[in-house]
């Protein structure tokens, strides 16, 4: 097949991947997000150039990719939302089914619904004669937002944002209790008041000296991160345990990976220690003031330090028996976060250096590969 061949001199790490000899002989895959970047933009490709027979994929993958075929087979009536499993919406079911029939080659789609243990009929039924949900505004508060809109706006000219946003004039038009505006508004004040508290933010509202380090900080915990800036507790002579207690602030699971833990280096496990310590007094002030707080568990950076440290990426694998889907992700979301550090040069310049040199040692193959 040239496009097969097309594919692999793209991505010559994949003719040893384990499913390609179902690929090339009857024309099947499989595409979740426990596999590789590079395999699923491969399947996805073959997909559409109609070199598959069959594809199987999670209802989470298949509500967002556009995959067009003849048939669609549901198996489940529900969809995983990253927390937990909640019954398919009607926009979910029609992105869904919608993939039944493809253009110019089919007249018509269909599809099969497969009674089971996580099979409602009777919701695929309603679902079938329910209108799409309303667009739904995304828009909350969190710590690095606030810094961020600090950055170029005085908290007056925020009110005057929220007053305006998607979720104000959606919310205006159904409902007549307190405006999504307000609440904005209310929480944005809480996150204000806690950033002061903690020398982020001056009395008048501006940004102090860390502020506005800290808002270079586009990460899911910045403040934590932060702290530990402020205390110097990142390593910046060591690349590998960087990236390691780098990845364990990246994942973004509400569960620990079901790796194998052996023999974590020292230098690894102390500094691991040290930023639980250092952070520990910050979250629970966190919680004091009533916002919710991760939990952070240190198999992540055992991950990141094997594949830091040179390691090739099926010994990472099989050493550790994390999915490589899972292990991509984490490359990917710990580089983001070695990047943020980075940007840092001008006021934390050694540790900017060794987050640098740490993200180049992690984004090589098979993860990078564009």
């Amino acid at each position: 097949n040239n496009d097969l061949a097309e594919m692999l001199h793209r991505f010559p790490y994949l003719e040893n991947h384990r499913q390609l000899k179902a690929l090339k002989s009857a024309g099947i895959a499989a595409h979740h997000g426990g596999q590789l970047p590079a395999w699923k933009l491969l399947v996805e490709e073959m997909m559409r150039r109609g070199n598959l027979r069959v594809i199987f994929a999670t209802s989470t993958i298949a509500a967002g990719v556009n995959f067009p075929a003849r048939t669609i087979v549901l198996f489940n009536s529900d969809l995983f939302n990253g927390h937990d499993f909640s019954p398919l919406t009607a926009t979910e079911f029609r992105q869904m089914t919608g993939r039944a029939g493809r253009r110019g080659r089919d007249k018509i789609g269909f599809m099969l619904t497969v009674a089971g243990k996580f099979m409602d009929l009777g919701h695929i039924k309603r679902m079938l004669f329910s209108a799409p949900e309303d667009i739904v505004s995304q828009i909350k508060n969190d710590f690095a937002m606030v810094l961020n809109l600090l950055l170029s706006q005085r908290p007056g000219d925020v009110k005057i944002i929220f007053e305006k946003s998607f979720a104000a004039y959606h919310q205006n038009r159904h409902e007549k209790s307190l405006s999504a505006a307000t609440k904005l508004w209310k929480d944005f004040i809480k996150h204000l008041r806690f950033l002061q508290q903690e020398g982020f933010v001056d009395e008048d509202g501006r940004l102090t000296d860390d502020g506005y380090w800290a808002a270079r900080l586009r990460l899911d915990y910045p403040l934590l991160v932060a702290q530990c800036l402020r205390e110097n507790i990142f390593p910046q002579d060591d690349e590998k345990v960087l990236a390691a207690v780098m990845a364990v602030f990246a994942y973004d699971r509400n569960d620990e990976i079901n790796i194998i833990i052996k023999n974590m280096p020292p230098r690894l496990y102390s500094s691991l220690r040290k930023i639980s310590l250092t952070i520990r007094p910050l979250t629970q002030r966190l919680k004091a003031a009533g916002f919710e707080t991760a939990k952070f568990y240190p198999s992540p950076g055992m991950s990141m330090y094997l594949w830091a440290g040179g390691k090739e990426w099926n010994e990472v694998i099989k050493e550790t028996g994390i999915a490589e889907g899972d292990m991509a992700t984490l490359v990917l979301r710990t580089a983001d976060n070695l990047r943020q550090i980075t940007s840092l040069k001008d006021t934390h310049p050694d540790v900017a250096a060794c987050a640098q040199k740490a993200r180049e040692m992690i984004l090589r193959e098979p993860v990078l590969f564009l």
